[in-house]
């Protein structure tokens, strides 16, 4: 019933439009003609999912061409359980090598976005996105014994994690999105494909006396997973306001449970994302099958909100919700755990921002307070259960091709 009504309301968007031209060409006066202009001046260009980007502002009709790069900070020191209670410190790195972590992230993101194609009332726009990311976590240690082991063994473990109780990931490439939208006067669908560029973490080979567990080394950027996006949204044009939403959903690929793709050198073995494969104490691979199972992971986005507009100023906030389907809603990026595996959560936030377009410039500042994960995004908490509790989040950047 949801997709007939979606359906419905962008075929009347269309429609409606249709229908206005039938009167002028019947009345074929000037006046008429003119007003027909105005309205295709009036109308949106397409865009990519409004998730990621109500804070830039809407397209500009007089710009086919649009792009934007952005760059983000974000930290996490909590872990919401199944009830939504407060469930502890978050515990990285696996097999409790690491606990009382906070969770640092950073993220740079550039994307652009033409429209090929432009009809009187709807509009064909694609476009490509590129994210990358580093993560890191200062915690401390939860096995005392790990440096005494590393010297015994030549495990190879540095300073860093022994001494200061910290992980990190280099500054990489994450993910490259593909994506397509059409859009009429106000609602528009989109799809993509988000292709995983992230590198493999890599672990020690297996410590027999901690049960045959594998140390990492360091910490994944990814999931190490592709995933497919589509969804339906809206803007309303205004000049003193926006009114803006939409719903998106995130399928997840499965995982690659091989050492496929993977290098050995010596003891270190780089593996696939971990997460979501069983593991072994073989020294020859530490995956196997995918406990997710044969019906698939997926994330869904819920979006809703406002802004007002005065002189070169728009400010206002989006509320979001994040759900996923059969795993903890959590920044799976780092390999978090502490959350229950194999059910589902939600994680709501709240994301103010401001953008600034001064008329003497062909481009918009913005800034947000949130930071956008591998699926969803960060904000100020609401509430949630069964994923990590951001604790700070902002993502600033600059836009060109928006109003």
């Amino acid at each position: 019933m949801l997709n007939v009504a979606l359906v419905g309301l962008l075929a009347g968007s269309l429609l409606t439009g249709a229908t206005g031209d039938d009167d002028k060409k019947k009345k074929g006066t000037q006046a008429d003609t003119q007003e027909s202009v105005l309205i295709v001046d009036d109308l949106s260009e397409a865009q990519p999912r409004v998730q990621s980007t109500f804070s830039i502002g809407r397209p500009s009709s007089d710009s086919p061409i649009r792009f934007w790069v952005e760059y983000g900070l974000g930290n996490a020191d909590q872990i919401r359980d199944t009830n939504g209670d407060n469930g502890g410190d978050p515990t990285v790195g696996g097999g409790s090598l690491i606990v009382n972590g906070d969770i640092k992230t950073q993220r740079v993101v550039a994307g652009i976005e033409i429209s090929p194609i432009t009809f009187n009332n709807i509009k064909v726009g694609v476009g490509a996105k590129v994210s990358g990311a580093r993560n890191e976590v200062d915690g401390e240690l939860a096995n005392e014994s790990l440096g005494a082991l590393n010297e015994a063994l030549g495990l190879g473990l540095t300073d860093e994690l022994l001494v200061d109780g910290n992980l990190s990931s280099d500054f990489s490439i994450k993910n490259l999105e593909i994506f397509g939208s059409l859009r009429g006067r106000v609602l528009g669908v989109h799809a993509g494909y988000m292709l995983d560029l992230g590198d493999s973490q890599s672990f020690t080979a297996p410590v027999a006396p901690l049960g045959g567990a594998r140390i990492p080394l360091d910490l994944p950027i990814s999931d190490n997973r592709d995933a497919i996006n589509f969804g339906v949204d809206f803007d309303v044009p205004s000049d003193q306001f926006r009114l803006f939403g939409g719903i998106d959903y995130y399928w997840i690929q499965e995982p690659d449970c091989s050492d496929e793709g993977g290098s050995e050198s010596g003891d270190e073995v780089a593996l696939m994302f971990p997460q979501f494969c069983s593991s072994s104490s073989s020294s020859e691979s530490s995956s196997g099958e995918n406990l997710f199972g044969e019906e698939g992971d997926g994330i869904w986005n819920f979006v809703l909100g406002g802004g007002l507009k005065f002189s070169i100023f728009e400010v206002g906030a989006a509320a979001q919700i994040a759900a996923r389907d059969r795993q903890p809603v959590e920044r799976n990026t780092v390999g978090t755990s502490g959350t229950t595996p194999n059910v589902g959560g939600y994680v709501s936030t709240i994301a103010p921002y401001v953008n600034i377009s001064p008329s003497s410039l062909p481009a918009s500042f913005y800034i947000r307070g949130e930071l956008l994960d591998e699926y969803n995004g960060y904000g100020a908490w609401i509430g949630g259960a069964n994923s990590v509790r951001p604790a700070l989040g902002f993502t600033a950047g600059l836009a060109i091709g928006f109003d």
